[in-house]
């Protein structure tokens, strides 16, 4: 029989009585000392042990026929013993219960911000990366726009040079400074690349 989250083993048998307890010797041949039934009841509850269970004996309860108290007649006290039994089990089993939800509620929002804090330094570690790529970016482009700078006051005296050079070699050397200026104005092309055109002695 199960009641609530308990199980128990229940047991309904007839008493017995010695012969000589009932005044019966005289009439039989059999020893006093014999049992019989004498027409009275027992009933007995036998908690069976069980996972679930706190306490550490499981609870016997007996009940039996009395004078002027039939067994029918105790129902309401059975039943009072056993919820006087189950009501502190319940309680410590829904404490435990509490508890244990608490506990898995603290666990998960630990885990919560563990991965909130793993999300907030892989963004930190995001920015940090951008940034140092921005910073390198602007290393260079600084140094491109330095060398851009250099290279347009290189060819402004260039062209302050063509000008006491012979027509041909003024014309090869103003050409090789448009060349220079179309490569600073595109900016998909590097400044290196303008180092690659022919030095400027070569060509006059």
């Amino acid at each position: 029989m199960r009641i609530g989250y308990l199980q128990f083993q229940c047991s309904l048998y007839e008493l017995t009585t010695k012969r000589r307890d009932l005044g019966m010797a005289y009439r039989s041949m059999r020893p006093v000392y014999e049992e019989i039934y004498n027409g009275l009841l027992r009933f007995t509850m036998q908690e069976t042990e069980n996972y679930y269970s706190i306490k550490p004996q499981p609870l016997l309860l007996s009940y039996c026929d009395q004078e002027g108290n039939p067994l029918e007649a105790q129902l309401n006290h059975m039943f009072n013993d056993i919820y006087c039994h189950i009501s502190p089990i319940k309680i410590a089993e829904k404490t435990k219960m509490a508890e244990d939800e608490k506990h898995r509620a603290e666990e998960l929002r630990l885990e919560q911000e563990k991965q909130e804090a793993i999300k907030i330094q892989r963004m930190k570690d995001g920015q940090k990366r951008k940034q140092t790529e921005l910073l390198a970016f602007a290393n260079r482009h600084m140094a491109r726009w330095r060398q851009s700078a250099y290279l347009q006051e290189y060819l402004m005296e260039l062209r302050n040079y063509s000008d006491t050079l012979l027509p041909e070699a003024k014309q090869r050397l103003l050409d090789y400074c448009e060349a220079a200026e179309t490569c600073i104005k595109n900016k998909d092309v590097l400044i290196e690349e303008i180092f690659q055109i022919k030095d400027s002695r070569d060509i006059i």
